[in-house]
């Protein structure tokens, strides 16, 4: 089913938002909490909308290309689709009004903790990494391609360590050391993995790439295509282990016992969610 322009406004939205943070503060600091978590809430009503739009589709799916309208094609004769595809089904739109009222819940909740512990001229900093880690962890649910999967994962991750070190005193910042750089190792681990799923598949687009993966892994596949299956497990190993890292599945959760006492109680809450 045909998508809705929700599905980039939301997180163009924030990072917008976030972007006119800083600005916000320096004019009117009193402003900037209130419209933190008016963009905060408006990401949750779209979610909302994007989640009824899924369910009221046919096929349980939506989609919204991007890239395309110069051209007015959407495909290419291979069937895969032309620029960027938001693609959001019914798990998708679940996890991200999991994800947006999570970050409006932790947005609300900072504006009486905050201040106590974060020194007044780093508030409006503050708001624009929350701002930016909701919009990359809401474009993880809403994207449809592997690029922007990991532009969105590194949007959220990057946020989330200096979240941890915004209180800039020695436990914080070396806890947000060590998150940053197990957290770079994942990163790592995920974009190596991407890489080979790209050269096996030849595409980036998420929905393309399991048709060609079946193609692969089919019983009758051709010899050329079989050799490529060493590179599917290898990516999958690859996969694994990176959202493992990000995850602090054990035994790679060394991060985790520091950045959690070390950042501020949203963030703690938004780190364990």
């Amino acid at each position: 089913m045909e998508g809705t322009h929700l599905q980039v406004l939301l997180p163009v939205g924030l990072i917008v938002s976030a972007f006119f943070m800083p600005v916000i503060f320096r004019w009117r600091r009193k402003l900037s909490e209130p419209v933190a978590i008016a963009a905060s809430l408006l990401s949750l009503i779209f979610s909302w909308l994007i989640f009824l739009r899924v369910i009221s589709s046919s096929e349980g799916t939506i989609q919204y290309f991007l890239g395309y309208s110069w051209s007015g094609l959407r495909y290419l004769p291979t069937g895969e689709p032309i620029g960027i595809v938001m693609r959001t089904d019914l798990l998708g739109a679940f996890m991200l009004i999991q994800i947006s009222g999570l970050c409006f819940l932790a947005t609300l909740y900072s504006k009486r903790y905050v201040p106590h512990l974060i020194p007044e001229e780093k508030i409006g900093f503050y708001y624009t990494l929350l701002l930016l880690f909701t919009a990359g962890m809401s474009g993880l649910s809403i994207t449809g391609d592997f690029f922007n999967f990991y532009i969105f994962l590194e949007l959220s991750g990057i946020s989330s360590y200096a979240l941890v070190a915004i209180s800039t005193n020695k436990e914080s910042t070396e806890a947000a050391f060590k998150y940053a750089v197990i957290g770079t190792m994942g990163s790592i681990f995920l974009l190596f993995g991407i890489l080979l799923l790209y050269a096996s598949t030849g595409t980036l687009n998420m929905f393309y790439a399991a048709t060609q993966i079946d193609k692969i892994f089919a019983p009758d596949a051709p010899l050329y295509l079989t050799h490529f299956r060493y590179h599917i497990y290898a990516a999958l190993g690859l996969l694994i282990a990176g959202f493992s890292i990000k995850s602090a599945f054990f035994p790679v959760h060394a991060w985790l016992a520091d950045a959690h006492p070390a950042a501020p109680s949203p963030v703690s809450a938004l780190l364990s969610g």
